[in-house]
């Protein structure tokens, strides 16, 4: 069991690209939403 991975994820001082990773990651999931949240927006309307 890593208690490792876990550690340096929980830390807020993480590395930058760990925090770069991090933003991608959330700009995709959002952009992600949005899009089936549109999707989802044009079936009901039509």
């Amino acid at each position: 069991m890593e208690t490792s991975s876990w550690g340096t994820r929980l830390n807020p001082l993480i590395s930058k690209r760990e925090d770069i990773n991090g933003v991608k990651l959330q700009v995709w999931a959002t952009w992600l939403f949005y899009a089936i949240f549109l999707d989802l927006g044009d079936a009901v309307e039509s």
